[in-house]
């Protein structure tokens, strides 16, 4: 009960900071009940207080979100970055203008290694931002789940738990300072990440990003792979195909369009990658979840 009751206390205090409802919210978990919940946003300014649990933030798309903590430390957030908020400094924060994205809300006495993980963020003095493919396709699976009611509370306890190690592994870099080379190559590369999610209907490529930061293409490339863990051709991949999901899911645009606002050369390209990913089609995904 104490952990329900952190859990909602957490939510509550969400929703009183950004002066919104949520558009889903979620209670998840058998093992270790957690809350799962996707905002929209526009033009917020408020502060972060010392939350009751560990909070990890993920943006779909939108403006930039700026943070700035009591201590003096300003960053900037935006689309594909994941947030990793600290649990002993308030931080200020703004939306200058519409923002997408979701809080996974993780209560310390569910287990050991939920505790550890509250505790490590203590040593946290602003927002932790982080370029991380894995920890950013685990969350927003966990968000489709939930979206498609899955039961299957065994296979989402596995994907949570897969999350906490992940993030304990990503505060054990930041604490030996390893991550910090990461951290300034982030810095880079943010305006290109931000250029795909706004861009997906383009032709994009390496050669048009590297040109955008005025870098080489073999540069870009080694940067880009080792903020994000993945190539650049994966990641749009990747980030088309997860907004594939959400239109799939939540518009009634046809397949065929579908495909020609994500940049796909045709519904037959979009299919294949599709079905290569999920082993499914667009077609039986949407009628798998209406």
């Amino acid at each position: 009960m104490d952990t329900i009751n952190t859990l909602d206390q957490t939510k509550k205090t969400i929703r009183t900071m950004l002066g919104v409802e949520p558009v889903a919210s979620f209670t998840l978990g058998k093992k270790s009940p957690f809350g799962l919940e996707r905002f929209v946003c526009r033009e917020v300014k408020g502060v972060v207080p010392k939350f009751g649990s560990l909070v990890i933030g993920v943006q779909f798309s939108g403006a930039n979100i700026k943070t700035f903590s009591s201590l003096g430390i300003e960053d900037k957030s935006t689309t594909s970055m994941i947030s990793i908020f600290p649990t002993d400094v308030e931080i200020s924060f703004s939306m200058l203008g519409d923002v997408d994205f979701a809080l996974l809300e993780i209560v310390p006495d569910t287990s050991a290694l939920a505790n550890k993980l509250y505790q490590m963020a203590k040593s946290l003095v602003a927002v932790m931002l982080v370029g991380d493919a894995l920890l950013d396709t685990l969350i927003r699976q966990l968000l489709l789940l939930a979206q498609e009611n899955n039961q299957d509370e065994e296979y989402i306890d596995s994907l949570l738990y897969t999350i906490m190690l992940h993030t304990q592994r990503l505060l054990q870099k930041q604490q030996t300072n390893s991550f910090t080379s990461n951290s300034l190559q982030l810095n880079r590369i943010r305006s290109s990440v931000e250029y795909i999610h706004q861009n997906l209907q383009e032709q994009l490529s390496v050669q048009l990003l590297a040109k955008k930061l005025d870098v080489s293409e073999s540069y870009f490339r080694k940067i880009f792979t080792d903020v994000m863990g993945k190539t650049v051709h994966q990641f749009i991949l990747q980030t088309r195909l997860n907004r594939a999901r959400e239109l799939l899911i939540h518009s009634a645009l046809s397949i065929s369009q579908i495909a020609q606002s994500l940049g796909f050369s045709s519904q037959s390209h979009l299919t294949t990658q599709f079905a290569k990913a999920y082993d499914v089609t667009p077609a039986q995904y949407r009628r798998n979840i209406r």
